[in-house]
């Protein structure tokens, strides 16, 4: 029975969770630092497990095409294939609704690799663990890679537009200031 199974991978990353802020309305202190806590630890590892890092893993490696993955690329069983044409397949469309349709195959890809990403903060640090687990040891890798790319990307993405926030609000102050200046 063991020689049957398929052995599976789990490849893993760390990631130092840095806290600094920009605060438009704080001069005197630019960078501000939040207090990490193990409640903001917690919340970081969920915003990095989130759907948004889960889905651009899934895009990134073509996960929907991976019958690892997407449960429906898998070759059904027998007795699911007579059941199938005896009683006929569930279709999960409503004619007439315009809108998302639901995706069983999207969402139920999306299910696997969210139940394959784990996030653990570790005690009394800034660290963020992350791993990946799976059949091939390089998607494994890869995935873990990509999900801590996206969470970093996306925080470098919300410090830059703080930056440029606190920018146009020193420009827009600097103007009022001159205008002030001229009036005395």
């Amino acid at each position: 029975a063991l020689s049957q199974l398929t052995p599976k991978y789990t490849a893993s990353g760390t990631l130092l969770y840095d806290a600094a802020e920009y605060n438009v309305r704080e001069l005197q202190s630019i960078l501000r630092v939040d207090p990490i806590t193990d409640a903001v630890m917690a919340t970081q590892a969920e915003v990095l497990r989130g759907m948004p890092v889960v889905e651009q893993v899934a895009n990134r490696l073509n996960l929907f095409a991976n019958p690892d993955f997407n449960p429906t690329m898998r070759p059904q069983p027998w007795w699911r294939r007579a059941f199938h044409r005896m009683f006929g397949a569930e279709d999960v469309t409503v004619p007439g609704i315009i809108g998302p349709q639901l995706d069983p195959s999207r969402n139920a890809t999306l299910a696997a690799v969210h139940a394959a990403l784990v996030v653990t903060p570790l005690k009394a640090s800034h660290v963020l663990e992350v791993s990946f687990t799976a059949r091939d040891p390089v998607l494994a890798a890869a995935a873990a890679n990509h999900a801590m790319d996206a969470y970093v990307k996306a925080r470098l993405g919300a410090k830059y537009g703080a930056v440029m926030r606190a920018r146009d609000w020193l420009e827009q102050r600097a103007k009022e200031l001159r205008v002030e200046v001229r009036h005395y």
